[in-house]
């Protein structure tokens, strides 16, 4: 994992094939990051938000915040979340930020969170069928799941499925991301304009290689793009057999 992280940052390398770099969805130390600020290269990030660099981002405790207080608001109070697993994200900060603002909605609507109620997943579907087998083993299911990606959303929803479970009759599903198959599974998600982080990002990146600006010279800044909860079938108020 450290020989990956030193290839991701080998500025020997940078320096002789770009202008400008964009670093996606990937948390830096502050040795990487001041290995990057020597290049006298602009640098801006996607995603997490590190001191000395500028980022694009969205508020990943507000996703959380806005996926499970819908299911609040439809009734769902014994609710999983599905996501986060430390070895697997260099530290990526998506998941606890995420389950951060699942736990605050929770807990505002007088409901104690339940690490019981917590499954570790990575952001690909077949971690939301096994995130479903280890609810299921757990037992009782919850009503609801938050899941912190649409891939794990779509393999929760297909394993309950394969159960015989409804969704959402029996089991309402929430992902993130808005992604490009998510209208297919109906699933209801909390949208984030991919494209638009890109946009902003690459023309803060033409705008400082005009001037150029390496990044010192202009400061750090930090642009939080808005993100949109989209109702779509997978989610509905709790049987009267689900509801506390």
């Amino acid at each position: 994992m450290e020989v990956e992280r030193r290839r991701v940052v080998d500025t020997q390398l940078l320096r002789k094939r770009v202008d400008a770099l964009v670093v996606l969805s990937l948390p830096l130390t502050p040795n990487e990051v001041d290995a990057l600020v020597t290049m006298q290269r602009p640098v801006i990030a996607i995603g997490p938000v590190m001191p000395g660099i500028s980022t694009v981002r969205i508020d990943d405790v507000e996703v959380g915040r806005k996926a499970t207080q819908h299911l609040v608001d439809l009734g769902h109070r014994r609710i999983g979340f599905a996501g986060g697993d430390p070895g697997h994200h260099l530290g990526f900060p998506v998941a606890p930020d995420r389950r951060q603002g699942y736990e605050q909605v929770l807990r505002e609507a007088g409901v104690a969170p339940d690490p019981g109620l917590v499954v570790s997943a990575t952001f690909v579907a077949e971690a939301g069928v096994s995130a479903y087998a280890e609810f299921k083993r757990r037992g009782p299911l919850p009503t609801a799941v938050f899941a912190v990606s649409d891939e794990i959303a779509m393999g929760v929803a297909h394993a309950a499925r394969e159960d015989g479970m409804r969704v959402p009759e029996d089991l309402s599903v929430v992902g993130v991301d808005d992604h490009d198959m998510s209208w297919l599974f109906g699933l209801t998600t909390v949208a984030q304009p991919v494209r638009e982080q890109g946009r902003i990002a690459a023309t803060s990146l033409l705008e400082r290689l005009r001037r150029h600006d390496t990044g010192s010279e202009g400061g750090v800044d930090v642009t939080t793009v808005r993100t949109e909860l989209t109702v779509r079938s997978s989610t509905a108020p709790p049987s009267a057999s689900g509801r506390l």
